[in-house]
Formats: C-alpha cells, structure tokens, sequence
C-alpha cells in the first residue's frame, strides 16, 4: 500500500514539474509580445505630440489663409485711384 501512495505522489509530482515547465516555455513569446507592445506604446506616445503640433500649425496655416483671402477680397473691392 505503500508503494502505491509513494507512485502516485511519484506521479503527481511529475505532471507538476511538465506543466510547469510547459507553461514556462508558453511565457516566454508573451513576454515578446509584451516588449514589442511597449515599444509600440512608446512610438505610439512619440507620435502623438508630434501630430498635436502638426495639427496646432495647420490651424495656423488656416487662419493665415482665411485672413489672406479676406484681405484679397478686400483689396479687389477697393476702388482704385486712376
């Protein structure tokens, strides 16, 4: 009887230590896949002020534009001194 008790925790043991080492082996390309994500993430963070500053200049831009044609516009209705 006691043989059997001994080989089954024999065995119990057995699957413990493959699982775990199964799992282990699984961990590794998450971890891949997390440092590859934390780039992104940073990349992702580096881009983002650049596209606020891009957006604030194009704002700019517009309005120096609108204000251009307003002036433009006024110009051709002034009358001119012949």
């Amino acid at each position: 009887m006691g043989w059997i008790v001994a080989g089954i925790v024999v065995l119990g043991i057995v699957l413990v230590v493959t699982s775990a080492m199964s799992l282990t082996g699984r961990f590794r390309p998450l971890r891949r896949a997390a440092r590859r994500l934390n780039m992104r993430t940073e990349q992702v963070t580096a881009l983002q002020g650049k596209v606020a500053a891009v957006q604030e200049r194009a704002l700019v831009l517009a309005e120096l534009a609108e204000e251009a044609a307003a002036r433009a516009a006024a110009a051709r209705h002034r009358p001119t001194s012949d």
